[in-house]
């Protein structure tokens, strides 16, 4: 999947995704982001929300469906290690 095409689809679904899941950020990362992803890969994203395990499964689902394509939803939470933080502020992409 093209980076440029998931950030689209992923602006365009940003209200039902604040309304419904309660999301006040959203960070694309990982392969797609860089642009090195391949057919055979997923998409990976930070989000802020909520630590509802119904939010956070309905927001997978969502995105899999509105991607067409598996999703790695990770939540932000304090005990995220700082390596992996970081590498997300370097390659990711923030949506919101």
């Amino acid at each position: 999947m093209v980076s440029e095409y998931c950030i689209r689809i992923l602006n365009e679904n940003l209200p039902v995704m604040k309304e419904k899941y309660g999301v006040t950020g959203l960070c694309l990362y990982g392969s797609t982001a860089r642009g090195d992803n391949n057919e055979d890969s997923d998409v990976d994203i930070l989000v802020d929300m909520p630590p509802k395990i119904f939010l956070m499964s309905g927001l997978k689902n969502f995105l899999e469906q509105i991607l067409c394509t598996s999703v790695d939803l990770v939540r932000r939470h304090s005990h995220l290690s700082a390596k992996f933080l970081n590498q997300i502020s370097r390659d990711g992409i923030k949506i919101l």
